[in-house]
């Protein structure tokens, strides 16, 4: 259940519910220890793409940043290592979070100097308060077991006007059509697959207006990504792929919105 699983093999079975037209991991297949697996959860390769991981957010900030006053409160939900809220921190922004992973809090706290408090957001409800200016959550709601309720919690710590930003999976796009099974995230850890009409509904339906709607960008290094294609490529190209690595130019950064 780490961010930065390069485990691709494992499918899960995936069923469209249609009435409503979400698609999920049958409720009877999902870890029933769901808390205790991202609490557990230690990720030793996600700093390794820290200059990539601070390009996306400072992206994902800029498109955000013409909806929001030039400071305030900002809650961040699975804040994870504190790479976003630092960025935030940085802009003059009071900044909390709220993150699952021991590991990860820790790292947040002690390396980049961020608040954020261990547990779900229903955890840390009456710490957090209702008064947030802005929220974020970016690559949640696929892993969460209820994300409509997560998005009516999130609305409760807004305040009037308060923004909140997402990155979720669109399972309408061409990349998850065109590939099916062999689509790279599709993954035990993602529990729910959405397509942008059931997000319009839900989003309606939990307090909020749609203000806009694009591509999430992803800016990592070659070397992730390299890695990545070789586990989710056929075991035999492998030898071939591991051959060529040493000319690839890791360092190098990419940028990657599928």
């Amino acid at each position: 259940y780490r961010c930065t699983s390069m485990d691709h093999r494992e499918k899960p079975h995936i069923a469209l519910c249609l009435h409503c037209s979400l698609i999920q991991i049958p409720k009877n297949e999902q870890p029933a220890n769901l808390g205790e697996l991202y609490e557990g959860t230690v990720d030793e390769l996600y700093l390794d793409n820290e200059h990539g991981r601070q390009v996306t957010f400072a992206k994902a900030f800029f498109h955000m940043e013409k909806y929001l006053p030039s400071s305030g409160r900002f809650l961040e939900i699975g804040a994870y290592c504190g790479l976003f809220l630092r960025l935030i921190k940085d802009k003059g922004w009071k900044t909390e979070g709220v993150e699952p992973s021991g590991w990860a809090v820790d790292i947040a706290k002690n390396r980049f100097g961020v608040n954020i408090h261990q547990g779900t957001l229903a955890d840390n409800k009456e710490r957090l308060g209702s008064d947030f200016n802005a929220a974020a959550a970016w690559d949640v709601l696929e892993h969460v077991q209820d994300p409509y309720s997560l998005l009516c919690d999130i609305n409760f710590h807004l305040s009037d006007g308060g923004v909140l930003a997402f990155s979720t999976l669109d399972f309408d796009n061409w990349f998850p059509r065109f590939f099916l099974k062999w689509w790279p995230w599709l993954m035990p850890m993602h529990l729910h697959y959405f397509s942008r009409a059931i997000l319009k509904r839900w989003l309606h339906h939990a307090g909020f207006k749609i203000l806009e709607v694009r591509r999430y960008q992803h800016f990592v290094t070659l070397g992730y990504f390299w890695e990545k294609i070789i586990n989710i490529l056929p075991r035999w190209l492998g030898p071939v792929m591991n051959g060529v690595s040493p000319l690839v130019q890791k360092h190098f950064l990419i940028k990657v919105s599928f």
